[in-house]
């Protein structure tokens, strides 16, 4: 096994230049910086995988991450604006980490995950840590961790055009170009553009995102990659059931990213060196109008002995941006636009980390880790984790997981809007699992998780001194337990249930009980996704009554089915809540507009792939 890990960490820098992808099974990265395989983590993970990514009919990663055990993803529409929440945890995807290829990817002045850019045309698979990982992720990683990663060209030349068109006018179209040139550089280009009409006035979404990566390999074991991401989205709302109508102007949304990594070996050692940039500039239905940045740095080495991999590294990130005045057309039908002169606001941190792993014998690895994180705007904070996989006989295995989680504040608390407070605190998580995975015959994994995750310092606004402070906690405790893998006729299934408790339960409300279920098969030309989503009732505190209310429990049913009608040509019928389900969900958004949205009942859209 541990050879098998250091041909992994040789390999993973350069594996992008092949002329084949490198299968090596259900393995992670996020959870270690190293491959690892799922059950040999101290860490719940989950991954989605190219096979799901290609054969679903997901516009963005968030609608494959709802999916996945003790995540939920909140939404006004079909499309746009998605909140993610693991394990309780959330607040509009502030409390989650997001990550793009390891590192970061928030908006720099609010601290939060723009999902709907989470586009597909250049993910290969995304990594997911349920609980708390800050030790090695840092601030943001409260929640959990979500790693999108990009995918490279895998022929000597390859080009994909996908195209469909269905329910409620909704044209998506996605182009991908690229190549292999000379066994040193890879390139991929992609385009998406993605437009709905919507399911009621006010709901339209249009959407365009570009990416451009290239690899090159600048000596026998080094490799130096660059990326570009620009995206553009607008996204119109009707407003929750029973308040008001929003103008009829779209949260426009403008976000992009440079990337540049050097990553290398050298006698089975690994390096890396990171510098990148994101900016965006927002111009929201509610009058709100800025621009923000982040710049960042990442630097570390994982070294490899006979019993141990230790991975130790050094972070930076400056992040802020501008408040800007309310503009046109937004200033003349919002209730208050502001007008005041622009304001500047910033911050910045540095964090040092390692984590290593220790053989304690044939049948056991122990994991220990610590970041020490050193903020700008309230000064230090430890970050420690521990960790233990033993392995039993019958191919069982038994992990315990002691990790804590933490979130700077960001410079919209604590200096940008009126209730801002200087003097915040980093919201605090401590989580501890223990785990059972079984390997059955044929290729199938069982999972059995119990956990307790304990925040506290939750960032919230206080009546009292009109400011926000560090006055929230919450407590989660919950079992994830499930199956996954393949079949003996060759399909794989994923099926999994979470039930959660929470106290004290939070005024916006959390889903008690949730299922999920994946199935993919493909065989004689044809390609069959299906995946079905159990979310139990959900209890939230309706402000304008005063009271608590419940939202009925609610069945989703997706279906893709594709069949190769020539050569490189697929045709595809998708569906979406297969059953016509008709449900409601809760949004929990600043101001008047949060509250209950209805959703959309069924969808059907019909579309082709062409690849060469």
């Amino acid at each position: 096994m541990r050879r098998l890990w250091a041909k992994l960490v040789i390999l993973a820098p350069v594996v992008a230049l092949g002329a084949e992808i490198l299968d090596i099974g259900e393995v992670v990265v996020t959870a270690t910086k190293t491959p690892e395989r799922v059950e040999d983590v101290s860490f719940s993970a989950s991954v989605i995988t190219p096979d799901e990514i290609e054969m679903s009919n997901a516009v963005v990663s968030t609608e494959l991450l709802s999916t996945l055990p003790s995540l939920v993803v909140k939404k006004m529409s079909n499309l746009g604006r998605a909140d993610i929440e693991i394990r309780g945890l959330g607040q509009r995807g502030r409390r989650v980490g997001i990550l793009l290829d390891g590192r970061p990817l928030k908006m720099g002045l609010f601290g939060c995950g723009i999902t709907h850019m989470l586009t597909l045309d250049n993910v290969e698979r995304v990594e997911v840590i349920r609980g708390p990982a800050s030790p090695l992720w840092g601030s943001d990683a409260l929640g959990g961790t979500i790693n999108i990663l990009t995918r490279s060209a895998r022929k000597e030349r390859e080009f994909e055009l996908i195209s469909s068109f269905g329910s409620f006018s909704t044209l998506r179209s996605t182009v991908r170009a690229g190549g292999i040139f000379d066994e040193r550089i890879n390139l991929l280009a992609t385009a998406d553009f993605v437009r709905s009409n919507g399911t009621t006035r006010q709901d339209e979404y249009e959407a365009r995102n570009f990416t451009l990566k290239a690899v090159g390999r600048i000596a026998p074991h080094a490799t130096l990659t660059f990326l570009a991401k620009v995206f553009r989205g607008k996204k119109w709302s009707p407003g929750p059931e029973g308040g008001p109508t929003p103008p009829d102007l779209p949260n426009d949304y403008m976000r992009g990213t440079l990337d540049l990594a050097l990553r290398g070996s050298k006698g089975g050692d690994t390096y890396w060196v990171r510098l990148w940039r994101d900016f965006g500039h927002h111009r929201l239905m509610d009058g709100w109008h800025s621009k923000d940045y982040v710049l960042g740095l990442s630097t570390g080495m994982t070294i490899m002995r006979e019993r141990s991999v230790t991975t130790v590294g050094l972070d930076y990130r400056w992040q802020g941006g501008r408040r800007l005045p309310t503009d046109e057309p937004y200033a003349s039908v919002v209730n208050r636009p502001y007008k005041g002169p622009e304001k500047k606001v910033h911050k910045h941190e540095w964090a040092l980390y390692f984590l290593t792993a220790q053989d304690m014998g044939p049948r056991a690895r122990a994991f220990m880790g610590v970041r020490l994180n050193r903020d700008s705007a309230y000064g230090s904070i430890l970050s420690p984790k521990l960790g233990l996989v033993a392995r039993l006989r019958g191919g069982a295995r038994v992990k315990f997981n002691l990790s804590h989680g933490f979130r700077s504040p960001q410079p919209s608390h604590l200096y940008l809007l009126p209730p801002a407070n200087p003097d915040l605190k980093p919201e605090k998580a401590w989580n501890i699992e223990v785990s059972l995975l079984k390997e059955f015959e044929g290729g199938l994994l069982g999972e059995l998780t119990i956990y307790s995750l304990k925040a506290r310092d939750l960032i919230g606004f206080d009546p009292q001194t009109k400011k926000f402070q560090n006055i929230g906690s919450l407590r989660s405790r919950g079992l994830e337990i499930g199956v996954g893998g393949s079949l003996p006729d060759g399909s794989r299934l994923t099926l999994y249930l979470t039930r959660a408790s929470f106290s004290p339960m939070p005024k916006e409300g959390r889903y008690k009980t949730k299922a999920d279920l994946v199935w993919m098969k493909s065989a004689r030309g044809f390609e069959l996704f299906v995946n079905a989503q159990y979310f139990g009732s959900y209890k939230f505190f309706d402000g304008k009554g005063k009271k608590w209310r419940s939202l009925n429990p609610y069945l989703l049913v997706n279906l893709k089915v594709a069949r190769k009608v020539g050569k490189g040509l697929h045709a595809f019928l998708a569906v979406d809540n297969l059953l016509n389900f008709g449900y409601k969900v809760y949004v929990s958004l600043p101001g008047a507009y949060g509250g209950i949205y209805r959703m959309p009942g069924r969808s059907v859209a019909f579309g082709l792939r062409w690849a060469l």
